[in-house]
């Protein structure tokens, strides 16, 4: 990918590679789009905003700073996607209903829930909570009194249970500045990509790899039928069953997992795998 590559841009993120998840998503010319399936040369001449841009001179965007104080993220690999089409949401519509933003997100799945979790807010007690309780003597509710003044102070000098603590990687992950596998560097490191089948039902006749493996910094092009000559082919998961490394006789969902190609250079490897 050339914002990853070229530019460095690492906030930018393969999820999927399907345009399925939203993890790549850029700005182009202020609107949303899966940067995955689009050429370099598509964005020519066009205004491109990737997380890292997402940021003004005086500060964070105001969805980076929502998102950091009501914690709208997890391990924050798709926080960059959520948070760019969140800012051109705002950017059309600065107040948008739920339904505005169910509507932005819904290509976007793995975002709508922390946005619209946060939006509801606290449910707060219930309207029946207490009820039917008997009244505790007046000393004992001094005491107790007392004893929740205490446990209130502690609470709010060590930032304990009831209080809102911020995550110390949270500012670097909605600003992309988070580091995941795949945006490791390593001296002599190889790439690897994977071919899928872009139908849901088909028979495997048979996989020329001869162009691929002659293609300078190809090191490898791996089929399920040589994984199966290594009995690899199919490999138990943690939910105890077993599951298809690569296909190897037929494909049974769009998708699935057809060859990987391992090169020296990420475009020997993604040359060869398309």
């Amino acid at each position: 990918m050339c914002i990853r590559e070229e530019f460095g841009l690492t906030g930018t993120h393969v999820g999927c590679d399907t345009t399925s998840c939203g993890a790549c998503t850029v700005l182009l010319d202020g609107s949303p789009v899966k940067s995955c399936t689009m050429f370099g040369v598509q964005a020519d001449g066009r205004d491109v905003t990737t997380v890292e841009g997402l940021a003004g001179a005086a500060g964070l965007h105001p969805v980076q700073a929502a998102f950091q104080e009501e914690h709208g993220l997890q391990c924050g690999f798709c926080t960059p996607g959520m948070m760019l089409v969140g800012a051109a949401l705002l950017e059309r519509n600065p107040d948008p209903s739920d339904d505005d933003i169910r509507w932005a997100h819904l290509w976007q799945p793995l975002s709508l829930h922390g946005l619209h979790e946060h939006r509801e807010g606290d449910p707060g007690r219930s309207e029946g909570e207490g009820r039917g309780r008997r009244s505790a003597p007046p000393d004992r509710e001094a005491r107790s009194e007392e004893a929740t003044d205490m446990s209130t102070r502690r609470q709010t000098e060590i930032r304990g249970i009831g209080h809102s603590v911020k995550r110390k990687e949270d500012g670097r992950l909605i600003r992309g500045k988070g580091t995941f596998i795949d945006d490791m560097q390593l001296p002599g490191m190889l790439y690897m990509s994977i071919l899928r089948s872009p139908f849901a039902h088909a028979t495997i006749n048979g996989i020329d790899t001869s162009r691929a493996q002659a293609v300078p910094g190809v090191v490898a092009v791996v089929t399920g039928e040589l994984m199966a000559q290594h009995n690899l082919a199919w490999m138990p998961t943690m939910s105890g069953d077993t599951q298809a490394v690569l296909a190897t006789d037929k494909v049974r969902f769009q998708g699935q997992e057809v060859a990987a190609v391992i090169a020296e250079d990420p475009t020997s490897r993604r040359t060869r795998s398309s």
